[in-house]
């Protein structure tokens, strides 16, 4: 059971980072860097690269250093990349987006291998409760992130808050 409360809790901070993210970073972009349709377009093409490639490098980096290690790697980089957002620009969205992607595509693998592993009798249990436990946080935070940016005036500073939640998942 502690393990399991503990994959959860990582997936809940992970996923409203993850989430909140993914409901900002367009808006943030096209709003407050200037970035156009087709530059977003093209940004979200170098994310999916970057899911391809964290894909087979860092998953190969999981079965050989564990899903652990690099889940909690995985997750204490994007805590440093969203601390990034908050203070970046248009150029350095370019680098950002492929990396995000790697790194939010290895913490997803990783927390779900981590879940089948919790126990053999109770696998129906584990994988409900991760499923919930992600579509909870994935509920929320695009709500608290749109009313936070609402509330504060701007984007960055909500950045630092996800910065916050994907460190803790960490």
């Amino acid at each position: 059971k502690t393990r399991m409360i503990v994959i959860l809790s990582c997936a809940f901070f992970f996923l409203i980072a993850c989430s909140g993210f993914d409901t900002l970073i367009p808006l943030f972009a096209t709003k407050e860097l200037g970035v156009t349709t087709r530059e977003w377009a093209r940004m979200g093409t170098m994310r999916g690269i970057g899911v391809f490639l964290g894909a087979i490098i860092l998953g190969a980096l999981s079965d050989r250093l564990g899903q652990k290690i690099i889940a909690g790697f995985s997750m204490l980089s994007l805590a440093f990349l969203l601390y990034g957002y908050a203070f970046g620009n248009k150029s350095l969205l370019w680098l950002m987006m492929p990396v995000s992607g790697a790194l939010v595509s290895t913490i997803y693998v990783n927390l779900n291998t981590l879940t089948q592993k919790i126990s053999s009798q109770h696998q129906g249990k584990a994988n409900s409760a991760y499923r919930a436990t992600l579509s909870f946080a994935g509920i929320l935070a695009p709500i608290f992130a749109t009313g936070l940016a609402a509330y504060w005036g701007g984007y960055r500073a909500v950045f630092l808050v996800l910065t916050l939640s994907a460190a803790i998942s960490g």
